[in-house]
């Protein structure tokens, strides 16, 4: 019986106050909250600026300094810059033919896929959705190519050999992808992780498969 009472009052706690995360911040009942639609500019209020745990642990992982919820006292000036636009945006341009889809829409842009920086290889590497014009047979084909760069600012297309004279990585119909370096990884032919969600074709109609 007081096993029974002890969770019943735990879940009642659980609903009244909200979750507590594992940095000791306590949400609203309502989360995510859900707020007036605003007459004036101002600011969102920040629920667990105004409400601090008492004690707030730090060992849960890198921590950003960038509001005061980790100062309980400090004198310094906060000093925000303006970002410099860069004028060669964008980097990246569907300046390939294959980079069209078979109804000659371009494409090149990271969709869910990834931009990383290869300590190994001392360069940027990206993983792009583009069409799939030289590479299936759908209509609105699309799908992944690659690019790297060492500035991150100016970047190349090797030819790879998935199809030769292209940057294609796969060449299968797709939705999402997503490239991630695993820098845990023991075996250096493993360190690159490729999902991907693709269109496979049913009865004349296209649907998605992981």
């Amino acid at each position: 019986m007081k096993k029974v009472y002890l969770i019943f009052n735990m879940v009642l706690a659980n609903t009244a106050f909200g979750q507590v995360l594992h940095n000791g911040i306590t949400l609203p009942a309502q989360w995510p909250p859900r707020y007036e639609e605003p007459t004036e500019r101002k600011e969102m209020p920040v629920p667990y600026l105004q409400h601090k745990p008492a004690v707030i642990p730090i060992n849960t992982g890198r921590q950003l300094f960038v509001d005061d919820f980790l100062l309980s006292e400090n004198h310094l000036q906060k000093v925000y810059h303006t970002p410099n636009f860069y004028a060669q945006n964008p980097v990246l341009k569907a300046d390939k033919p294959w980079e069209n889809t078979k109804e000659g829409y371009p494409y090149a842009a990271p969709f869910s896929d990834g931009v990383w920086y290869d300590e190994a290889d001392q360069k940027f590497k990206m993983w792009y959705l583009a069409g799939a014009s030289q590479a299936n047979e759908a209509k609105h084909g699309l799908a992944t190519c690659y690019a790297e760069s060492v500035d991150g600012k100016h970047w190349t297309k090797p030819s790879l050999d998935i199809v030769p004279g292209t940057n294609y990585v796969d060449i299968n119909n797709r939705d999402a992808a997503t490239v991630w370096l695993d820098r845990n990884e023991k075996d250096p032919a493993k360190r690159w992780k490729f999902f991907n969600v693709e269109y496979k074709v049913m009865n004349n109609n296209e649907y998605k498969k992981r």
